[in-house]
């Protein structure tokens, strides 16, 4: 018996479609998104299989794999080889390692912020979910399923999501999905511009889990409180609420058990702290997740900011220490444009102008090869301040010896020491804040 239409994934799986249709077979990802599509088919087929009696699909499996072997040895090809190997294996059963293989390759998809794609696995995974195992799973899915379609912008499809999360996490009693459902809902809210709706959502949230741990203490609600004081303090700080913003974001540096998540959190409030006055408590929290931190992300995120807070404070040490601390190759790419662009306006601080020059332009070029327009705009700002230097030092050369002088004490000072405008924020809160976050590099640096 032939395999019902409705198991075409050229209709249930539009991003893969669209994303190879992107595509040359040069491009690197082609092989990989194509063998995806193909996979995916075959689960289609395995599914139908399941309900209708039909021999192995011995076509789609050559397909799938003759796909496969050209994808490059690493993660993805041992994903996509499970899911064909389980559903060979369990041809025409309800063979629960399909699902759990399925998964695993949507969790990898998103991994890599690969959302488009990663929402389609995640849907295929539900569409399968038959099984007591599989059907254990689903709240979590349609978690990661929302989570994709909001970092996607769609806000419609990832608010009908979080509902199916929230509702089958219900269903299960599984109040962690419950509450990460309802934070991500109220993120929605907030990507939307509509911050206080959610704050106000958030704040309900806080309140009933914050009452749940004092009923009954639990380590999956204490991580889901410390994500919504997390994402409070993203909204607080959305409103220029930076007091409020600070203490959530303090609190769940302390509530967090996933080290991580631990350290994301302590990044934020670092960057918290950089932009509204606090530079010496910005650098003790980079500080803190450069030097104890174990993902190489946030390291790189904290390095780089510490580049920057160095020559804003005439710090040329710190400057060069962190500035060969970092691999410009090895950064992520939406980090190494701000990496040059830093680097650029601190050797123009400390007078090295055609160093400056050769970093700024550089950041100009990365940043438009990965499309990161801020840090372009800026680091083209910061050339034409450097062209102005020049010929203004040019100009003053032919007046007098004063002026030359003048002129030469004008680039040797780069731009000039930007000291750190008065905290927009002040209080108790904000001082054992403060306190705690010197005391907290003060443990990391003892034990580093």
């Amino acid at each position: 018996m032939t395999a019902p239409t409705s198991t075409d994934p050229y209709d249930m799986h539009p991003g893969f479609v669209a994303a190879v249709a992107s595509m040359d077979e040069a491009h690197a990802d082609w092989a990989a998104t194509r063998a995806g599509l193909e996979t995916l088919r075959l689960v289609a087929l395995w599914a139908a299989a399941r309900d209708y009696t039909f021999q192995r699909p011995v076509r789609a499996l050559h397909a799938a794999q003759t796909l496969i072997d050209r994808v490059e040895v690493g993660p993805t090809r041992r994903f996509l080889e499970r899911i064909v190997g389980a559903t060979t294996v369990g041809w025409g059963t309800d063979a629960g390692r399909v699902g759990t293989a399925i998964l695993a390759y949507a969790h990898h998809l998103q991994d890599r912020e690969r959302y488009v794609l990663a929402a389609d696995v995640f849907e295929a995974f539900i569409r399968q979910a038959r099984l007591e195992d599989d059907l254990e799973m689903v709240p979590n899915a349609y978690l990661r399923l929302a989570y994709c379609r909001r970092m996607l912008g769609t806000h419609a499809a990832a608010t009908i999501a979080y509902a199916a999360a929230e509702r089958y996490g219900r269903d299960a009693g599984d109040l962690r999905v419950v509450v990460l459902a309802r934070l991500g809902a109220a993120n929605v809210m907030r990507q939307r511009g509509n911050y206080p709706a959610a704050a106000a959502a958030m704040d309900a949230v806080i309140v009933e889990v914050e009452t749940l741990i004092a009923e009954s203490p639990s380590t999956a609600l204490t991580d889901a409180l410390a994500r919504a004081k997390h994402d409070r303090g993203t909204v607080a700080a959305g409103q220029s609420d930076y007091a409020r913003a600070l203490t959530m974001y303090y609190a769940a540096v302390h509530l967090y058990e996933d080290e991580l998540l631990r350290e994301r959190v302590l990044v934020d409030l670092a960057t918290l702290c950089a932009d509204t006055g606090l530079r010496e408590s910005a650098r003790d929290a980079y500080l803190v997740a450069w030097r104890g931190g174990r993902e190489e992300n946030n390291r790189q995120f904290a390095a780089t900011n510490l580049i920057r807070l160095a020559f804003l404070d005439d710090r040329e040490t710190e400057f060069e220490q962190f500035r060969r601390a970092l691999v410009p190759a090895e950064l992520q790419p939406r980090l190494e444009p701000y990496y040059h662009l830093y680097c650029g306006q601190g050797l123009a601080h400390f007078g090295r102008l055609e160093a400056a020059r050769a970093a700024l332009t550089r950041a100009i070029d990365v940043g438009q090869r990965h499309e990161i327009h801020e840090a372009v705009m800026q680091a083209d700002e910061a050339l034409r301040q450097l062209d102005a230097t020049e010929s203004f030092a040019r100009s003053a050369a032919g007046e007098s010896r004063d002026a030359l002088e003048a002129a030469n004490a004008l680039i040797a000072a780069g731009r000039p020491r930007q000291p750190a405008s008065p905290p927009a924020y002040t209080g108790q809160a904000v001082d054992d804040v403060v306190s705690g976050l010197r005391e907290l590099r003060e443990r990391v640096l003892v034990n580093a």
